[in-house]
């Protein structure tokens, strides 16, 4: 008789819960990710924006231009900002999933290591059992050797 483990459904039930807490814990790995990039993009817009206008003013600038300025730096301050907020809410969902997956594969663990305890345990009787089959054959034989 093979081995039955008795929670297989459970294990399987396990099992698919850590992969999609894993595809959702990747998902939002991604998330941050490009919420980084645009954030950085963003930064790198902005030190470029000022630098190219520091010194289109140094060479003499209008009120005008001035003002210009002044309002894309407002502008590029509330973009970064926003992006900044953007990605610590994603950062926030990624540790929230993190823990999910965490929490999945631990459950997931446990109950594979029920099985191989239960494996291991069954090969034991197994292995027994047959040892004490082969012992039995060999009183038999040993038995019917003297009589004969």
């Amino acid at each position: 008789m093979a081995f039955r483990f008795t929670l297989a459904a459970v294990l399987r039930v396990r099992d698919s819960l850590a992969r999609r807490e894993e595809a959702r814990l990747q998902a939002a790995n991604q998330d941050c990710m490009q919420a980084r990039a645009a954030l950085d993009t963003c930064r790198a817009e902005h030190l470029a924006f000022r630098r190219q206008n520091a010194e289109a003013l140094r060479a003499g600038g209008t009120g005008a231009e001035l003002e210009f300025v002044t309002a894309c730096q407002r502008n590029f301050a509330r973009r970064e900002e926003a992006l900044e907020q953007r990605r610590a809410e994603l950062e926030a969902v990624r540790k929230e999933r993190e823990a999910a997956y965490l929490r999945a594969r631990r459950d997931l663990m446990a109950i594979e290591t029920l099985r191989d305890e239960q494996r291991a345990a069954y090969e034991a009787e197994q292995a027994r059992r047959a040892q004490a089959a082969q012992d039995e054959l060999f009183a038999m034989r040993a038995r019917h050797g003297r009589s004969a």
